[in-house]
């Protein structure tokens, strides 16, 4: 669209283009939760401008663990979450390839119950959210650094949660990214917390959750303390955008053939695969996820050339100790035709002190198994409210 949009302009062509709607966007339905989801159903709709004239807010008090049109008396609750909290919540920005890349948030039940939860109650009617949900929270923190990691989810009737939307505040960032400020510890300030946009339909008798934590590993560093949340129920609120449905939803004539060039002969000589395994060590406290994801072995054709490249990752951290947080990624690539074969090898180390990220990278490409060049990084940078 934004291309004929600009032929438009650019050359004069009437292409339809300004007669379309302004904004589309794909409506999710309800599927249960999976890091291998293939598809998730739903169907197109369109608004004639954003924002939106029949998306509106729907505010919600944030009651003692409830969520409600109706504000309760004011309570004060306090949490502090465990390092490992965050688990389940999948990559920060994962590719859905659906059984080729395990990267989505699966069930969020098990961090829920190590999380401040608020839930609502069952719908009576199907509930299209479509816009950014908005928190407004009454807190103070017993640490000068730290963030509020939200989570939104649907809810089934069974119990399974799908997180359909999260946002994540750094405390220090809670007025300006670049004015960067501590929290005052022990007094209450208000910050505001946008979470990610959403296009999700919840049914009937589902139900609406809210769920607060201090850390969410490994989509996000910890700080260098361990961080303990106060939240004034009753006066925080959950702005949610509801939309109601137009005539129009699921018109799907605009979508046109898609065209893409021919794709490249092959053979596959080892086949892709991903894994992402979690284990925990009840001796020590500590967790580790690792993160796989092998392209397999292919052979181009035209080029007689054998590509191979791969990635392997692993987070570790102790369930009370933020300072144990250590992440290691390592990367290989491999070429080869005939006699000839190439290898570059890379791996890069984070871990951090109160003071300082450590970041320790180092790169060595191999000729035919002969070292051609080596290189090592070692970096410390001041963590700077973080």
């Amino acid at each position: 669209d934004a291309l004929r949009f600009w032929d438009h302009w650019l050359k004069g062509e009437d292409t339809g283009i300004m007669t379309e709607p302004a904004y589309r966007v794909y409506m999710q339905d309800y599927v249960p939760p999976d890091a291998n989801l293939k598809h998730v159903p739903g169907r197109w709709v369109s608004e004639p401008s954003w924002p939106a004239p029949n998306v509106t807010e729907l505010n919600l008090a944030i009651n003692g663990a409830s969520l409600s049109e109706t504000a309760e008396g004011a309570e004060i609750i306090s949490h502090r979450s465990p390092q490992s909290l965050g688990f389940t919540g999948g990559s920060w920005c994962p590719y859905g390839l659906g059984g080729t890349s395990p990267d989505l948030a699966i069930d969020q039940r098990e961090d829920d119950a190590r999380s401040l939860v608020f839930d609502g109650a069952p719908l009576t009617e199907t509930m299209e959210l479509l816009g950014a949900p908005k928190l407004s929270l009454q807190i103070k923190t017993d640490q000068p650094q730290g963030f509020i990691a939200a989570r939104l989810m649907d809810v089934a009737p069974d119990g399974t949660a799908r997180r359909i939307s999260f946002g994540l505040l750094n405390l220090t960032h809670r007025n300006d990214h670049e004015a960067i400020e501590d929290m005052p510890p022990n007094r209450w300030v208000e910050v505001t917390l946008l979470l990610n946009d959403l296009a999700h339909r919840v049914p009937a008798g589902h139900h609406l959750r809210l769920a607060l934590s201090t850390s969410y590993w490994p989509m996000v560093w910890p700080g260098p303390e361990p961080v303990t949340l106060s939240l004034k129920t009753g006066i925080s609120r959950l702005s949610l955008p509801v939309r109601q449905p137009r005539a129009d939803d699921g018109d799907e004539s605009w979508i046109e053939a898609v065209e893409m060039a021919p794709q490249a002969r092959t053979t596959t000589i080892e086949p892709a695969c991903s894994a992402r395994r979690i284990n925990r060590d009840l001796a020590t406290g500590r967790w580790t996820m690792e993160l796989e994801e092998d392209g397999g072995r292919t052979h181009i054709e035209a080029i007689d050339l054998e590509v191979s490249d791969g990635m392997t990752c692993t987070y570790q951290i102790t369930e009370d100790d933020p300072l144990s947080a250590t992440a290691e990624w390592r990367w290989r690539s491999q070429r080869r035709r005939g006699d000839w074969h190439i290898e570059i090898e890379s791996t890069t180390r984070l871990r951090a002190t109160r003071d300082s990220f450590l970041v320790d990278t180092d790169v060595d490409a191999r000729e035919n198994g002969l070292s051609v060049f080596s290189r090592a990084w070692r970096e410390r940078i001041p963590r700077d409210g973080v």
